[in-house]
């Protein structure tokens, strides 16, 4: 009885029990969990030469594993992966940025920044632009997009 009081106490904290974002602190760390994975992302560029601007949004989106599950979250500093911040356009200038991978594709949606700083108001931002994506078991997957148009023709 006593394992069976811990199973329902797990079971009863399990869903406050959220992760905190997933640190990206190279281009290959990015792209085998990002860019590699199924589910959707969220992530956090950062820099460590502007901590004073990017502290609040790190805040508000540390709360998003909690207010808005299924989607994966994480945080990379613009100098430790200079070729996917290269690659989508996010400049020292301009972090804290928030992109997120909706799918398959290499393309990624921007957040304003200044939205993180309310992890409640970025949770129903974050349910807006996931809208059109399929959950499975209360995960968010990826959409794989169509090359070409669609043709009934043989």
């Amino acid at each position: 009885t006593r394992m069976m009081l811990r199973f329902v106490a797990l079971l009863l904290v399990a869903p406050f029990l959220q992760a905190q974002p997933v640190s990206l602190d190279s281009d290959e760390a990015f792209e085998n969990a990002v860019h590699q994975d199924g589910s959707c992302w969220a992530v956090l560029f950062t820099s460590k030469t502007r901590e004073d601007k990017c502290a609040p949004v790190i805040r508000g989106f540390s709360e998003l594993g909690a207010r808005y599950p299924g989607v994966k979250y994480g945080v990379a500093d613009v100098d430790d992966v200079k070729a996917v911040s290269s690659e989508f356009n996010v400049r020292k200038r301009m972090v804290p940025r928030i992109l997120l991978f909706k799918t398959r594709a290499r393309q990624a949606d921007v957040i304003s920044g200044d939205v993180g700083l309310n992890g409640a108001i970025l949770a129903d931002v974050l349910k807006g632009e996931f809208a059109d994506n399929t959950w499975t078991d209360g995960v968010c997957q990826k959409i794989t997009l169509a090359l070409g148009g669609a043709s009934d023709e043989l």
